[in-house]
């Protein structure tokens, strides 16, 4: 799939969004957020917009905390999860244990970034759901 990955830092955190295939058989775009701890990048959050079974990840790995989105009171996952990155990244982040990265996240940096590149964003993920259904 051309243009199938958006990567930017922005406000002390790197953000990709990639369209992507999930475990049995789903599939959407995937939002992986890292930061710095000490020298070392950290993945510290995954938001996975899949069609069937969208859920995220605090401290995504073998350990992490994961939550199901329910599309019944969340009809629109990846609006949420944008919303959620504009308004809430530095709780989550400390959420998912890593509240050095937390503390240096400059929110208002990431939402202006991601506003810009909400337009970009919702292609990803419209023509993941199209072109990835098929493949």
């Amino acid at each position: 799939m051309a243009n199938d990955k958006i990567e930017f830092e922005s406000g002390g955190v790197q953000v990709i969004v990639e369209a992507r295939h999930g475990g049995q058989g789903d599939w959407g775009a995937t939002f992986r957020i890292f930061g710095n701890e000490g020298d070392k990048k950290v993945e510290t959050l995954r938001f996975d917009c899949f069609m069937n079974r969208p859920h995220y990840h605090y401290a995504p790995g073998p350990n992490s905390e994961n939550h199901n989105i329910d599309k019944t009171k969340i009809p629109n996952p990846l609006g949420w999860v944008m919303n959620q990155l504009q308004t809430e990244l530095p709780a989550m982040i400390r959420h998912a244990g890593f509240a050095e990265i937390a503390r240096a996240v400059d929110q208002s940096a990431v939402a202006k970034d991601l506003a810009r590149l909400e337009p970009d964003i919702v292609q990803l993920h419209e023509r993941a759901l199209k072109e990835l259904a098929v493949a």
